[in-house]
């Protein structure tokens, strides 16, 4: 598209974007990503590992316990852009 990359007085982009910046703690890294009011947070989310690549480790929940462990982890393997340094 002809309007990527021009950044507008109000700090969008012409093509509806803008930069949502994110501080992830547990790694220490500042993140930038380019958004729409249409995405959701689970857009977000998918969008943000995506970018910092690599295996992450997620809590989950049993299905059939409502009692959280601390041992129930899932990890979603992702195919790498760029490899966490």
């Amino acid at each position: 598209m002809a309007l990527d990359g021009i950044r507008m007085p109000d700090g969008c982009y012409a093509d509806g974007t803008w930069e949502l910046k994110m501080h992830v703690t547990d790694l220490h890294k500042d993140v930038s990503l380019r958004v729409t009011g249409e995405i959701h947070i689970g857009g977000v989310m998918l969008k943000l590992v995506e970018e910092l690549g690599g295996v992450v480790g997620v809590k989950a929940l049993p299905a059939y316990s409502t009692a959280h462990s601390s041992d129930d982890t899932l990890l979603l393997p992702l195919k790498l852009k760029h490899p966490i340094t």
